[in-house]
């Protein structure tokens, strides 16, 4: 089994437990927020930290995609550059191949016009 498989199961496990905290937590919590008094039902308090949780971890997946394509990015960069540093030498090799031959030619005529 895939590990994919098994986060996502997890994932879905702790979804249904908190479900199954909130449906059994009805009982009614005094808040203090910026000096306002409220009553609210446990299972808002569950539901808000279970949301503040889920939100923490999709921003740093988030954080840790983006460095993981930045890093793909510079690895693809390198390869690019390797491949263009091969294809430079290997233009190089044929430029002086080309020479060679033109210097071989050269050569050539000038010895037939010299034994002529």
């Amino acid at each position: 089994m895939s590990s994919k498989y098994i986060y996502v199961f997890l994932a879905a496990l702790c979804v249904v437990g908190m479900i199954v905290l909130s449906t059994f937590n009805t009982a009614v919590a005094p808040m203090y927020f910026f000096g306002r008094h409220l009553n609210l039902p446990l299972y808002v308090f569950l539901l808000k930290g279970y949301a503040a949780g889920a939100l923490t971890v999709y921003c740093i997946w988030r954080m840790q995609r983006k460095e993981t394509k930045i890093e793909q990015k510079k690895l693809e960069w390198k390869t690019e550059d390797a491949k263009l540093q091969t294809e430079i030498q290997s233009d190089k090799v044929h430029q002086l191949e080309l020479q060679v031959k033109t210097l071989e030619t050269a050569l050539d005529k000038a010895l037939k016009r010299s034994q002529k």
